[in-house]
């Protein structure tokens, strides 16, 4: 976890692995959460063009087997962003090594999501039992919460199918705000969606069903829905617009219950699923206290839930990683050379996933990213890792379209130090409905797994601006932004200044750009986000302590040796 430095090769000594293996994790221990190099690929090429072209083979690499495999012979020849990537012990880079190293990367990717729900301390802001509803007003952010795009309701239930069926009961509503019911799998994929945008503002009666249910309908006005797993999560929101004076008490009317079955257990919130392998560690990069970890979590994940999305070449493969559907992660069922390849396989699946969310767009869209299949991901195991990681809840595209931006109108990517700062201007408002709104936030490079409490110390999250904020400024339809780590003077108003003001970190952050019920030039993949320009160029950011190189287990000088142009360009504040 953030700000809890690994070290030691004594306590991997106790898990028999090689010394060329042992030096690599020796090396990868000390950072924490992502690698010093996992942003590489926007940092360290020269051009914008190279870091489109990097990031995206990067980031695609992790579709196939096949691709890992070439990805981890060939990484020297693929750009300076990639070449970083540390070369894999020797006994893993060709024949059978190499193969279990490349399919245990792939197995990673697929298997990941199931990390991000299962975890006690994660979404600790919303302590729910199991099968129950907590709502809450506001949104977590690193450091703290704060109001999320000017109000919501947000309700959460875990959810679990072991006791049957499940009802999910709505009232009818008649105002014109937005709301939704997400159903996710066990792994973050979305399986089905209700809200006024899906026809439900009648009032729902939602029966909610395990893998291989073959019942009837208890009452043929429930509506009939399979979950692909035995656990889930139901996550509502109801927006500000309209009435906002029923959004609380319409969410508070949702109700959840175990149909049927009055001697079904609700297990609280601190247990959640009664995991025995829970650790927040178990979603990160390196996990030298037990290398392992993730695997007998999600081994035990998949053995409760099947892995309906994973299909073959991988799903025939898992067993030679020892992954069983029946048993979870049997460990004296792999190989010793597989057993490596477990070991290390998260830092490669880190970096391809952590590219495929940094996947920049083309010069032509301002190098803005609108990462299109949200929710509903199949067998694209990156994509849906990477959502995981960083935005493991998001809506589908009909509710809210997501734009993501890491580098400015010249490429180079934001930073709010010493000064920066940067503007945009839209000529018209994004297209949403008119009973709907938009937002800007930035916020840091993630480090930190998302919904675990922020690490001692963290500064404040970053307040998302919105349109529906009493302070929003536009002239005559043309909407002006500054972009800032520093305030404006207090004495003035948008309105004075010309220009409203989006609050950056003073390091380096992204943009999110959300638009909630979008019009149809975004659900058509039509609209452009203005670009970014910077303003005032402050300088780089301040260089934090630099961080010992560590023996590796390789010849490759980038894995010991910071690369770029300096120690924060390439942490990112992963030091942390």
């Amino acid at each position: 976890m953030v700000g809890r430095f690994r070290s030691s090769t004594a306590m991997l000594r106790t898990h028999g692995a090689p010394l060329a293996l042992l030096a690599l994790l020796a090396g990868m221990a000390g950072a924490a959460y992502l690698s010093p190099d996992a942003f590489d690929t926007i940092y360290l090429p020269a051009t914008p063009e190279e870091k489109v072209t990097q990031t995206w083979t990067l980031s695609e690499a992790g579709s196939s087997i096949d691709g890992i495999k070439n990805l981890l012979v060939n990484n020297n020849h693929l750009g300076n962003g990639i070449a970083t990537l540390t070369d894999p012990p020797a006994n893993l880079t060709s024949g059978p090594g190499l193969q279990y190293l490349a399919t245990a990367v792939q197995a990673y990717l697929a298997l990941y999501g199931g990390v991000s729900l299962v975890v006690p301390g994660i979404f600790y802001f919303w302590p729910s039992n199991t099968n129950s509803f907590y709502h809450g007003a506001t949104t977590y952010v690193p450091g703290g919460p704060v109001d999320f795009n000017g109000g919501a309701v947000y309700s959460k239930a875990f959810t679990t199918l072991k006791y049957g069926p499940l009802l999910l009961t709505t009232p009818p509503f008649e105002y014109e705000n937005i709301w939704t019911i997400n159903f996710y799998d066990v792994y973050g994929q979305v399986y089905h969606t209700i809200g006024k945008q899906h026809g439900s503002n009648g009032g729902a009666k939602v029966y909610i069903v395990p893998p291989g249910w073959e019942g009837e309908l208890p009452d043929p006005d429930f509506e009939l829905v399979r979950s692909p797993t035995i656990e889930g999560i139901l996550l509502g929101r109801t927006l500000v617009g309209g009435n906002n004076s029923a959004v609380k008490p319409f969410n508070l009317a949702w109700t959840l219950e175990v149909y049927d079955n009055p001697d079904a257990e609700s297990l609280p919130e601190a247990i959640r699923f009664a995991y025995p392998e829970t650790s927040l560690a178990a979603g990160d990069w390196e996990t030298p206290q037990d290398p392992l970890i993730f695997w007998k979590l999600v081994g035990e994940v998949y053995r409760r839930n099947g892995a309906w999305h994973i299909e073959d070449p991988l799903k025939r493969l898992l067993p030679s990683l020892g992954l069983w559907e029946e048993y979870g992660f049997v460990q004296v069922s792999v190989t010793p050379l597989a057993l490596d390849a477990l070991k290390i396989a998260p830092y490669y699946a880190n970096r391809i996933l952590t590219a495929k969310w940094i996947n920049l767009g083309p010069k032509e869209r301002g190098y803005w990213q609108n990462p299109w299949n949200l929710g509903a991901y199949g067998v694209d195991y990156v994509n849906l890792a990477a959502q995981q990681k960083f935005w493991n809840i998001p809506n589908k595209q009909l509710d809210a379209v997501y734009y993501w931006g890491f580098v400015d109108s010249d490429g180079v990517p934001y930073t709010g130090a010493n000064g920066t700062e940067y503007e945009i201007e839209f000529p018209s408002a994004p297209p949403v409905n008119d009973y709907s709104f938009w937002s800007i936030v930035a916020n840091r490079h993630p480090n930190v797994l998302l919904g675990a409490p922020p690490p001692p110390g963290s500064p404040p999250g970053q307040p998302a601006w919105s349109n529906i904020y009493k302070d929003a400024y536009s002239n005559n339809g043309t909407w002006r932004f500054r972009l800032s780590a520093t305030p404006p003077p207090a004495n003035t108003t948008a309105a004075s200044r010309g220009w409203n003001w989006v609050s950056t970190p003073p390091d380096t952050f992204y943009l999110t750009l959300r638009l909630y019920s979008p019009g149809a030039a975004p659900l058509a993949d039509t609209y452009i986000p203005p670009p970014v320009v910077r303003i005032k160029r402050g300088g780089a950011s301040p260089a934090p302590a630099p961080t010992p190189a560590a023996p590796t287990a390789s010849g490759n000088p980038s894995a010991s040796a910071p690369a770029g142009p300096s120690p924060s360009a390439r942490r990112l504040r992963q030091q942390r």
